[in-house]
């Protein structure tokens, strides 16, 4: 993913990824299974620094439980709000001793 988007970068340029941004990027990549629609490198990599941004220390794996989640229609992903779907399903994803789990009962 950064050897493509460095690839568009323009000439003398790099682009430079913390760490948890491309953590965090390897696992919004399943998005795209998501949609009817494929998202860029680019956007991938911008959803990933906002998320990072706004929940500084989430955990790629709490992400990646929650897309599941979306996955197996456990929760509906809205198309119309985007990045906000990762926001709000978050707030019902916790932490347990083993793994995640949803923190009650909740379908959309």
């Amino acid at each position: 993913m950064e050897n493509e988007l460095q690839a568009n970068q323009p000439q003398g340029t790099s682009l430079i990824l913390s760490e948890p941004v491309k953590e965090i990027a390897r696992v919004i990549i399943e998005v795209n299974s998501l949609l009817g629609y494929k998202l860029d490198v680019q956007d991938v990599v911008q959803w990933s620094r906002d998320i990072d941004r706004l929940l500084p220390g989430i955990e790629p794996e709490r992400i990646a439980f929650l897309l599941d989640q979306y996955k197996t229609t456990r929760f509906t992903w809205d198309t119309k709000l985007g990045i906000q779907n990762i926001f709000i399903g978050l707030k019902w994803i916790g932490k347990t001793e083993s793994g995640y789990e949803i923190k009650m009962s909740h379908t959309w």
